[in-house]
């Protein structure tokens, strides 16, 4: 038991371990592009910056069904390296290559959302737009199927008519079958007598 218990804290503190090395040498990159002003300097900076950002929002994308489409969780790279969240927002660094810069494309134009060198501040404006994203699609889903539910509950005008006209029918149908059954009993018995007229008129002949 003692042997499996430390093998246990010795996998523990190697996994805790090589997070912090992972931490710290993405804060050793950070040091050493920050030094140089050269444009591709600069925008490794920005790179970086967006990958430790990704990498601080993977709990929250694991949290998102991965059969929804609607976002994209994806680093895009060409002359601005950006974090898309779905398909009209993303994040992109500042001029300065420090401060992150949470956008949105809207009818109305590009709007930004938030702006802040703060890397826990960014996480958190990222995480509240997709709740914010997920609650409003979700109610939507809801008001779509609201009518669908209300036409199955409730009796449509027509069902509730056809009732009504079945209700004023059904007796007069009744009185109709009752009339001509009584018209077909007539008829028999007024054939009757006609033979038996008949028969006593030439039976002695």
């Amino acid at each position: 038991m003692n042997s499996e218990n430390r093998t246990s804290d010795n996998l523990e503190e190697h996994v805790s371990g090589v997070q912090r090395l992972a931490e710290a040498l993405v804060q050793a990159k950070l040091k050493s592009v920050e030094h140089d002003d050269s444009v591709a300097e600069l925008r490794e900076t920005g790179r970086i910056r967006l990958e430790l950002l990704k990498q601080e929002l993977a709990e929250v994308f694991a949290a998102v069904p991965n059969d929804d489409p609607y976002w994209d969780f994806a680093m895009s790279y060409g002359m601005e390296a950006r974090l898309w969240l779905d398909a009209t927002a993303h994040i992109a660094m500042g001029r300065d290559r420090r401060s992150y810069r949470f956008i949105r494309d809207t009818r109305a134009g590009r709007v930004v959302l938030c702006e802040t060198a703060h890397l826990p501040t960014i996480v958190q404006a990222a995480t509240n737009y997709i709740a914010d994203r997920i609650v409003e699609r979700q109610k939507l889903i809801e008001s779509d199927t609201l009518p669908l539910k209300v036409m199955h509950s409730e009796p449509s005008f027509a069902e509730t008519a056809d009732a009504d006209e079945s209700i004023v029918i059904s007796p007069s149908n009744k009185i109709l079958w009752r009339n001509i059954m009584w018209f077909c009993v007539g008829v028999v018995i007024a054939l009757l007598v006609l033979m038996v007229l008949f028969y006593e008129k030439y039976a002695g002949i």
